[in-house]
């Protein structure tokens, strides 16, 4: 009977023993898991920290930018920006710097002729809103060289076809013989009291009159929407003609609608006519 027993005893033993090892095994794996789960997390986490604190890429030259904007439901340009050089970055969130600035407009009927263009030596330019602006000098002039100007400092809007100039605007407009523009400067002298008409010899009209000679204008701000063809002048506008001068705040200049001569002057708010 005790030879029994102490054999149950045995087996008994041995399998504790089984299981206590089991158990070791067990846990030892579960440890090696965890530590090796612990150190890819660690691993991840130090590969996305690399990533994040990654330097940027440098801007990257291009030579020779265009954009171009499309008459609608045609694939003809309706304007087209042009730079010399451009540097192009991912961090600068769609603002490019742009070295030589050059915009064209073009007729709708006729694509190769040019109704507008528009140098500047260099600008910032918005990939997204489509903009372009500086302090820096911008001339623009119409494609029969009738209309040209010039101010410190500009905004171009591309979707809108709208130029600002906001300082030391001086303009110069080519009057025709007998042209609409010459209508329109003797309605301003007509529009004048009887003291500030200039007389008529001085108004150029005749058949001896010399030809007609360029009136031009300055202020501190200027707007040129290309797209109604109209040129407003703000604050402190001066107007020079051989036939007389213009003061007032506010100009605006009309332009036909087909060629680049004007069609009619509007001035407005402390006008003085001499």
């Amino acid at each position: 009977m005790n030879a029994a027993n102490d054999a149950r005893l045995r087996r008994f033993s041995g399998f504790c023993i089984a299981v206590i090892v089991c158990s070791a095994a067990f846990a030892l794996s579960e440890s090696s898991l965890c530590g090796a789960s612990a150190n890819s997390d660690v691993r991840s986490k130090s590969a996305a920290a690399s990533a994040t604190n990654a330097p940027p890429r440098a801007p990257r030259a291009a030579k020779g930018l265009q954009v171009v904007e499309y008459h609608p439901g045609s694939q003809r340009h309706k304007s087209l920006l042009r730079g010399d050089s451009a540097l192009l970055s991912q961090s600068a969130g769609g603002v490019v710097p742009i070295q030589g600035l050059s915009i064209e407009y073009y007729a709708d009927a006729e694509p190769r002729r040019t109704n507008l263009t528009a140098q500047a030596v260099s600008c910032s330019f918005d990939q997204i809103a489509k903009r372009a602006w500086s302090s820096e000098s911008l001339k623009v002039q119409t494609g029969d060289g009738q209309f040209r100007g010039e101010g410190n400092g500009f905004l171009w809007d591309q979707t809108n076809g709208l130029f600002r100039l906001s300082n030391s605007v001086h303009t110069t407009i080519q009057r025709k013989p007998g042209g609409a523009e010459s209508n329109s400067l003797n309605a301003l002298i007509g529009s004048a009291p009887p003291a500030q008409a200039p007389k008529a010899s001085e108004a150029g009209t005749g058949a001896n009159a010399s030809p007609p000679q360029p009136v031009e204008a300055r202020s501190r701000e200027f707007a040129f929407d290309v797209t109604a063809r109209r040129v407003d002048y703000f604050h402190d506008v001066r107007v020079e003609d051989p036939r007389m001068s213009i003061q007032c705040e506010r100009l605006t200049v009309q332009l036909q609608k087909e060629g680049n001569s004007f069609e009619s002057i509007l001035a407005e708010d402390n006008v003085v006519i001499n």
